[in-house]
């Protein structure tokens, strides 16, 4: 059965909804992080590609400023200290 299906009821869609919803949060754990990256990790070694290295080191574009992202980890986004007291 697809999205397009003419069998496809108001009533089906409504349960696929609420599953997804409910696993949703299970995905989002770090153990789920963890195995899904260990997955692509084996896959790409499989298939002959360089596996990601944790942590990955984030590059800003040189067309924005160049650079490292690594100052901006630094700023706790719970408190109420503007985005200026990051830089």
């Amino acid at each position: 059965m697809t999205l397009q299906s003419s069998s496809l009821t108001y009533e089906v869609v409504k349960s696929l909804k609420n599953s997804t919803l409910e696993v949703l949060p299970s995905f989002r754990t770090e153990g789920h992080l963890t195995q899904l990256f260990n997955h692509c990790t084996e896959v790409a070694e499989k298939c002959g590609f360089r596996a990601g290295e944790l942590p990955r080191k984030g590059i800003i574009p040189a067309k924005i400023g160049c650079g490292s992202k690594a100052h901006l980890r630094q700023c706790n986004s719970s408190t109420n200290d503007s985005i200026e007291s990051c830089y």
